[in-house]
């Protein structure tokens, strides 16, 4: 018989102080879970949307906004920190909003992946924390 708490349990220190994701050899970045679990983005994300809301339930907001609203919010409230990341000439980026911005730009496909692996609640299981000597 499956047990819920070990298929689901979540480690509320990993969702609020991160998990590290390694995206290439040498390249990672430090995320808190994404989504309704986390306060501070759903807090970011409903300031930020205030402006737009009429829009937003009329279906007309135009998806780019829409887009470039999550992304700051993602930046501001899940993304932590990052490990390896250069610019095209291989120079060492310092961890910031403006340079994680640039680059998300740059490279949709890092944010996308990002993205979707801070929104698994899998990567933030009691189970695995214990498993990897975190819990």
């Amino acid at each position: 018989m499956g047990n819920l708490f070990e298929a689901f349990g979540t480690d509320k220190d990993l969702e609020q102080n991160g998990v590290w994701f390694e995206v290439t050899p040498g390249v990672r970045f430090l995320c808190r879970r994404m989504g309704q679990m986390n306060k501070k983005f759903k807090k970011e994300f409903g300031n930020r949307m205030k402006a737009h809301q009429r829009q937003y339930q009329q279906g007309t907001l135009d998806p780019e906004l829409a887009d470039s609203i999550t992304k700051d919010t993602f930046i501001h409230s899940v993304l932590m920190d990052w490990e390896g990341v250069t610019d095209r000439e291989g120079k060492e980026l310092d961890f910031n909003f403006n340079n994680a911005r640039w680059l998300f730009d740059e490279l949709p496909d890092v944010y996308s992946a990002i993205f979707e692996e801070s929104g698994k609640a899998g990567n933030y299981l009691v189970k695995e924390a214990e498993e990897a000597g975190n819990g």
